[in-house]
């Protein structure tokens, strides 16, 4: 067996909302959402509970995830 040894600056886990987006696709801490084209929020988790910081009119999973806080260069 082979041990091979990844510098942790380079990944990052995410966890898993158990929620999916307007188009099906899967919401993850630190997604980036964006609700009906002009506000976006970061997905964070708080309190015992998954929330965007943009969701105070909408429910999470009527975002679209757009990126995340690593990859998007506007956060």
């Amino acid at each position: 067996m082979r041990w091979e040894v990844f510098d942790s600056v380079d990944y990052h886990v995410m966890q898993y909302t158990g929620l999916k987006d307007i188009n099906g696709k899967e919401i993850y801490d630190d997604d980036i959402l964006e609700f009906n084209k002009e506000q976006r929020g970061e997905v964070q988790f708080a309190r015992g509970a998954f929330g965007c910081s943009a969701s105070h009119l909408w429910e999470i999973n009527d975002g679209e995830v757009v990126g995340n806080i690593y990859e998007d260069e506007h956060t």
